[in-house]
């Protein structure tokens, strides 16, 4: 009975000592992120975007690891340190790539950010994708939520009948458009994907804020007429850049879901 006693004893004290051993490995892992937190904010300053991410991509890792860790204050500490350096680093990212209207991929391979980081740089190009898109939505709902919004110009563009349009439409649909473009040479998917949600937002709001915003404006026949006008326009030029990619571009170069670019101009054909 002592002997057993005793193995048990032993089995208990080797468990406690694991455990502090892990609490000790856990804390020097702990410390060492601080450490890369500094080493990173460093590498920012001086510009060196390729050491960021990686230094990123290491916390990331840490972080995944740390479920089991005992000092839950100190990792809410660092994940908020974290959260605060990734942005610092999309801010940075954001003015390099605004200097050369760069696509993620495109400015990445610029400043030696390295693809193969995973999840890390699946998480940089999204978060890029979505700051550089919100210039341009808060633009259109500006220009579209104005009170010169219905300020005309005579459209004369073949094969859309002359008439008159607002200046907002035909500014908004020629962003949509070029927005679309870049989506389709588009390297990453991912980017390629935030393009055509950046069109299609910006085409929502033509279709819907304006009638919303603009309401008691819409009761002027002059106005309707014009705002019909508008989505007739846009459903038309769409449309046409549909066909125009489709004969530019062979069947093998054409991404899955390419078709699916109708469904932007069928709610505008509705709207009118």
């Amino acid at each position: 009975t002592r002997l057993i006693q005793s193995a048990e004893h032993y089995a208990a004290l080797q468990a406690g000592v694991a455990r502090q051993r892990g609490v000790v490995a856990q804390l020097q892992k702990l410390a060492a992120c601080r450490s890369l937190l500094l080493q990173l904010d460093t590498d920012l300053q001086a510009g060196a975007f390729a050491d960021c991410t990686r230094g990123l991509a290491s916390l990331d890792q840490w972080l995944l690891e740390t479920d089991a860790i005992v000092d839950r204050p100190a990792v809410a500490v660092v994940q908020d340190e974290i959260c605060q350096q990734r942005a610092a680093v999309m801010e940075r990212l954001v003015a390099e790539g605004d200097a050369e209207d760069l696509l993620f991929p495109d400015l990445a391979a610029k400043l030696g950010i390295d693809a193969t980081l995973g999840s890390t740089y699946s998480a940089l190009e999204r978060d890029y994708c979505k700051k550089r898109a919100q210039p341009v939505l808060s633009w259109a709902r500006t220009s579209l939520t104005s009170s010169k919004w219905h300020n005309s110009v005579v459209c004369d563009e073949p094969p859309f009948p002359k008439c008159s349009i607002s200046v907002a439409c035909q500014t908004a649909v020629a962003k949509a458009l070029a927005l679309l473009t870049r989506a389709c040479t588009a390297s990453s998917p991912c980017t390629c994907v935030a393009l055509y949600e950046c069109a299609w937002n910006v085409l929502e709001l033509l279709r819907i804020i304006v009638p919303t915003v603009h309401a008691s404006e819409m009761k002027v026949a002059a106005i309707a007429l014009q705002f019909h006008n508008d989505c007739l326009y846009a459903a038309s030029r769409l449309q046409q850049w549909h066909t125009q990619q489709l004969e530019v571009l062979s069947a093998g170069d054409l991404r899955p879901d390419f078709h699916s670019h109708e469904a932007l101009f069928k709610p505008l054909l509705a709207a009118a």
